[in-house]
């Protein structure tokens, strides 16, 4: 279940309990049970925390929207100093492939934040587009930014 990612390792404090894996949020700071998606997940928080310089106060996990008159969660959004939201981070288990459905699902969500990138992640693979609304354009960037060039 703890599949190597490629990103930096995240000191994550993990329990078990029975047959179940644990892990301590490092945003939310409670025990949660780990999935591929929440190991995911809680390295790409620790990525933005510790090497683009991203403020813990600003990422926001599962944050609510409604799409189509539904309501959906974004795995993580990060916002700007403004608290304008920035990025969608939408996160996939290491053995989901990142497709045309992530971009389509953090695309939906984007119709409603109306952010500048998206960022697609298994964890294994990264996917980081820069959104360019007024000319409608969608340009494939090799890294995500650091918080201060947001």
């Amino acid at each position: 279940m703890l599949t190597p990612l490629n990103l930096p390792v995240a000191p994550l404090k993990l329990s078990r309990s029975k047959d179940i894996v644990y892990v301590v949020c490092l945003l939310r700071k409670k025990k949660l049970k780990l999935t591929p998606e929440e190991w995911v997940r809680q390295h790409i928080i620790h990525f933005l925390l510790a090497f683009r310089n991203y403020p813990e106060s600003l990422l926001k996990i599962e944050h609510g929207i409604h799409v189509h008159q539904l309501f959906r969660r974004c795995d993580l959004v990060a916002y700007d100093r403004n608290a304008q939201p920035r990025i969608i981070i939408e996160c996939k288990a290491p053995d989901v492939p990142i497709s045309l459905l992530t971009f389509e699902q953090a695309a939906h969500y984007n119709q409603e934040l109306k952010t500048d990138y998206l960022f697609l992640s298994n964890g294994l693979e990264h996917i980081v587009l820069q959104i360019d609304s007024k000319k409608k354009l969608v340009i494939k960037l090799d890294d995500i930014p650091n918080f201060e060039n947001l």
